[in-house]
């Protein structure tokens, strides 16, 4: 159980951080989405999506497999290992991004056709600072990861994340057109990234990191990250195409062009957001998953290492169904009081169910990266991708924005699928996580009860805001309270222990109830 312990440590210390960061860039949307306005989100929505492209192809696979290499190097006791499989990162990913950025610059009244409105590109060309700093970034926070360094790991983000409300807020004063708004938030985004770079470099020199000359190094890198960097760019293209593809089609469907971007910005803008919730707990178990799951990899742990990956898909899964029925039973209103828009509360009631699949594809996706089945996970990606690629150029056209809700959910539950197939084949059986969430249900209705009960008492009487969150609050309690029940959340040692000690003498001096009530709390 020591793996499952360290695990359980570094998780707490990164969603303490993730929570904190998501509050903060939440509230910054929240911001956006009064101060700029649907069509400017829209436009800087589009913009990104190709500047997430770019990314993608120079740094995204890059974190996480200096990660896996460098925990294997430690794990050897070999620093020097460590030090040039940063600095080969670091020597590909500065390669790719000063090449591209110069190509891009060069062809820069020619990249039209990139987008489905002229306008995006200059918000785009405001974006490119961000793309030379993002290639020091994920070199060494890939090796911040893979050393175990969760704090200045986190820090970085957070860094990130509070730069670009600082800077956004300042530069938004003023803005009267969409087009301006869009361009200042681009501004503020390539601010953040060279703030953090900064600030990786420092916190990387001061743990010790060294940078060195790669020798050998830099093909396994290379050959490693290819296709999980496939994967993030196929993800990225993918949303590019949507960008283009989903308001077009809407326009078949009978919508006018400002009303279907302006109905994209809120899906992308608003409603997604609130979806990826889960993601602010999940996404700190993924990160501290892949040193131990590669180490315990390449030791042939298979006992333990199946009972990391069942702890790991249970909590995941957990997470979001947590959450699941307050996004049910007062969405709508809490869309309505956030972002003052009615159409993301509609979206995001009848998207709340894809949070499942998201979580597991998640996790699992991570799980089969750390295993070193890398081009397996390319291969199912790519399956998935078609499908929601064909779903949303029929679709919408005909059924509106559900046909994005369809496509996603045909998308994200084939891949689950063929995920499990994988992990299955490589003898990881005997997962016991599906059945204990199937128990939560019965607290999914009492829970889905009592916060529309709460939202509907309260609304009489308190501001519409206060009155969802205690509804979505009322409804999360109770799901926590099945989960520790059911022990899928345990409660901590030290809250076991202080449990014990308030119960009354009578009732722990009775054998056979002390038992009955210390199994209960061990669970």
């Amino acid at each position: 159980m020591k793996h499952i312990k360290r695990v359980a440590k570094a998780a707490a210390i990164l969603t303490a951080f993730s929570i904190l960061t998501r509050a903060i860039g939440f509230f910054y949307r929240i911001y956006l989405s009064r101060e700029a306005g649907a069509e400017a989100i829209g436009l800087f929505q589009i913009a990104t999506s190709v500047f997430s492209v770019c990314i993608t192809l120079t740094s995204s696979g890059i974190p996480v497999t200096v990660s896996r290499l460098t925990a294997r190097a430690e794990k050897r006791g070999d620093t020097l290992l460590q030090n040039r499989t940063v600095s080969a990162a670091l020597t590909v990913a500065l390669f790719l991004s000063v090449s591209l950025s110069a190509i891009l610059l060069l062809l820069k009244n020619h990249l039209g056709f990139l987008f489905s409105d002229s306008r995006c590109l200059p918000v785009f060309l405001s974006l490119l600072p961000a793309f030379l700093a993002s290639a020091v970034y994920s070199a060494l926070r890939g090796g911040l990861w893979g050393r175990r360094h969760y704090v200045s790991y986190a820090l970085t983000e957070l860094c990130e994340e509070v730069s670009i409300v600082l800077v956004g807020v300042m530069i938004l004063q003023g803005k009267t057109t969409s087009m301006q708004k869009a361009v200042a938030m681009a501004q503020a985004v390539s601010i953040s990234y060279i703030s953090a770079a900064l600030l990786t470099v420092v916190l990387y020199l001061v743990r010790n990191g060294k940078i060195c000359l790669p020798r050998a190094e830099i093909k396994p890198l290379v050959q490693a990250a290819s296709p999980i960097t496939a994967v993030r760019l196929c993800n990225c293209l993918q949303g590019s195409l949507l960008a283009i593809i989903l308001p077009a089609s809407l326009v078949r469907g009978g919508m006018t062009a400002s009303e279907a971007l302006s109905l994209f910005g809120v899906m992308t803008g608003m409603t997604m957001p609130l979806l990826f919730l889960p993601f602010t707990f999940t996404g700190s178990v993924s990160m501290a998953l892949v040193p131990e799951i590669s180490v315990m990899a390449e030791q042939q742990e298979k006992k333990r290492l199946t009972e990391q990956i069942d702890s790991a898909f249970c909590f995941c899964l957990a997470v979001a169904t947590v959450i699941l029925p307050g996004y049910l039973c007062v969405g709508q209103e809490l869309c309505v009081a956030l972002f003052h828009n009615e159409a993301a509360g509609k979206l995001l009631q009848i998207n709340a169910l894809l949070m499942l699949p998201m979580s597991l594809q998640g996790i699992s996706t991570t799980v089969l990266n750390s295993l070193g089945k890398e081009y397996r996970a390319l291969l199912h990606f790519g399956v998935s991708s078609a499908l929601y690629l064909i779903s949303v150029i029929f679709l919408p056209s005909r059924i509106g924005i559900l046909g994005m809700t369809s496509g996603l959910a045909l998308s994200l539950t084939t891949e689950c699928v063929l995920h499990l197939i994988a992990l299955k084949r490589l003898s990881i059986k005997g997962l016991t996580c599906f059945k204990r969430i199937a128990a939560l249900l019965p607290f999914c209705l009492l829970a889905g009860a009592i916060g529309y009960f709460c939202k509907e008492l309260t609304l009489g009487f308190l501001p519409l805001l206060i009155a969802s969150v205690i509804g979505f609050g009322a409804s999360t309690g109770v799901m926590l309270l099945g989960t520790l029940i059911l022990g899928i959340f345990p409660l901590p040692q030290k809250l076991k222990k202080w449990v014990w000690h308030k119960l009354p003498p009578k009732f722990t001096a009775n054998t056979k109830k002390s038992q009955t009530f210390a199994h209960f709390i061990d669970k």
